[in-house]
């Protein structure tokens, strides 16, 4: 049996997500399987997989509900910040999370025996943003629901 079916994939993203942000103590988040309209897109964070699986992750979302999530990450670590737009700071913070993320998801993934490497985070920011993913196998999509809004999670993945 192929690791593309045998791996509950699903499972392994969905726990390494909720794992990472109750590490923040963000208590107050849910994660449910659906897609959410693009039209709410206008951050997005991406990490990619390497080595024995090629894909991506991406967080998504919008650029009021990125500023938020950085803004309480900020509080609970009682640190503050000078920078009132959508700046570097939260940028570079927002790829941080989802280099967690992913992270985790490689670390898990290796407990598989399926051994892959994440790539830098990229951010993109615009209006409407989507993306194609024709050449992956599998693809989930996830919402991440907190009390100050939510992010679309999207993960491709293809076996090399």
């Amino acid at each position: 049996m192929s690791h593309m079916t045998s791996v509950d994939y699903p499972g392994i993203i969905s726990a390494s997500v909720m794992e990472i942000f109750n590490e923040m103590t963000f208590d107050a988040v849910s994660m449910r399987k659906e897609k959410l309209d693009v039209r709410v897109y206008e951050v997005m964070a991406s990490v990619g997989f390497t080595g024995a699986l090629k894909g991506f992750l991406l967080l998504s979302g919008s650029v009021q509900t990125a500023q938020r999530l950085i803004a309480e990450m900020l509080r609970k670590m009682e640190i503050t910040t000078e920078e009132k737009e959508f700046g570097q700071f939260h940028r570079e913070s927002l790829g941080e999370v989802v280099n967690q993320i992913t992270g985790r998801i490689a670390m898990k993934f290796a407990s598989q025996d399926i051994n892959c490497n994440i790539t830098p985070p990229t951010i993109i920011i615009g209006r409407n943003i989507t993306s194609s993913v024709s050449e992956l196998e599998i693809s989930f999509y996830h919402s991440l629901n907190f009390s100050f809004g939510l992010f679309g999670i999207f993960t491709g993945l293809k076996k090399t």
